[in-house]
């Protein structure tokens, strides 16, 4: 059964004054590199998103563990800047920012596969199973 992992991140904007004229710079997520805690890393485009309704599936940012255990998750994220001066548009800024967002350690208790009928009854889905 995947983990599913995504980043609740998104676009930023500074705003001051340059030569007594505003400036606005902007930075928008546009990498995302994951570590999993069990030797693999992951790099992705986008962040992902909660499952929502399609729970135990597997989604773009998903991670499928190989054995039980306590795993140590942690998220760089790359930022492409861009900025604007005195209300003009906005101009990109070649590079990327990078921002650690720190780890969280999840326990991984058990790895197993099960079949999942489609005819489970509403609220029946318990761990993957009916």
């Amino acid at each position: 059964m995947p983990t599913n992992i995504f980043a609740v991140v998104g676009e930023s904007r500074e705003v001051g004054e340059l030569l007594g004229y505003p400036i606005e710079v902007r930075f928008q997520p546009v990498r995302y590199e994951w570590t999993y805690g069990d030797g693999t890393r992951g790099t992705l485009s986008h962040k992902g998103a909660s499952w929502g309704s399609q729970q135990f599936s597997a989604t773009a940012t998903s991670h499928v563990y190989s054995r039980p255990g306590s795993y140590t998750i942690s998220l760089r994220v790359g930022f492409s800047a861009s900025y604007r001066f005195d209300e003009g548009g906005f101009q990109s800024i070649p590079g990327m920012v990078w921002r650690d967002s720190g780890s969280r350690t999840i326990a991984v208790l058990t790895v197993s596969r099960g079949l999942v009928d489609i005819g489970c009854a509403p609220g029946t889905l318990v761990r993957g199973k009916c």
